[in-house]
C-alpha cells in the first residue's frame, strides 16, 4: 500500500487523499470497499475533500467507476469525501 497526500492542486484536485499502490492477494471478496469506507473515515478526520485512485489498471478503473469516481484521464479517478460518506452512509 502506498498513499500520496495532495494539499495543492496537481493531477488531482487540493485536499485529495490519493491511492497511489494497493494489492490485496484475494481479490473482489470486499478488501478493496472496506479499505475505502476506512480511508473515508480518515479524510474526515484529517479534513480531505478528495479521495483519488492513481494509475488505476483495468480491476481498479473498474471499481472505480462502479462507486462513481471521476475519470480524469482513463488512469487517474478522484471522488469527493462526501459523496463517499454518503454511499457508505458514514455520519
Amino acid at each position: 500500500m502506498y498513499l500520496r497526500i495532495r494539499k495543492f492542486e496537481s493531477l488531482f484536485p487540493p485536499d485529495c487523499l490519493v491511492i497511489a499502490r494497493l494489492g490485496f492477494s484475494k481479490e473482489r471478496i470486499g478488501h478493496g470497499t472496506h479499505f475505502l469506507q476506512f480511508l473515508t473515515g480518515v479524510a474526515l478526520k484529517y479534513g480531505f475533500r478528495y479521495i483519488g485512485i492513481e494509475y488505476a489498471n483495468d480491476k481498479s478503473g473498474a471499481f472505480a467507476k462502479k462507486l462513481g469516481f471521476n475519470s480524469i484521464d482513463g488512469e487517474n479517478y478522484f471522488m469527493t469525501v462526501d459523496n463517499l460518506k454518503s454511499y457508505f452512509s458514514i455520519e
